[in-house]
């Protein structure tokens, strides 16, 4: 998933959710100095497929909400 957009050099929660809110991952990162970021939400191929919400908050403010189709 490429995050564009972010607060630069701030650390960021993304949480992978599914459809009825059940949290499927979560991870920190650090956004980069253009304020963006590559994450590997399903390294392993775990997510089974289907739709998921992917959030991304930093500082309890809502950067990123995007819905996720894993087919």
């Amino acid at each position: 998933l490429d995050i564009t957009g972010m607060p630069e050099n701030q650390e960021i929660l993304v949480v992978v959710k599914n459809v009825i809110g059940q949290q499927l991952y979560s991870k920190v990162i650090i956004s980069d100095n253009n304020g963006s970021t590559l994450v590997a939400v399903d390294p392993y191929n775990r997510l089974p497929a289907g739709t998921y919400i992917v959030i991304a908050t930093s500082d309890d403010k809502l950067l990123l909400s995007k819905r996720l189709i894993i087919q």
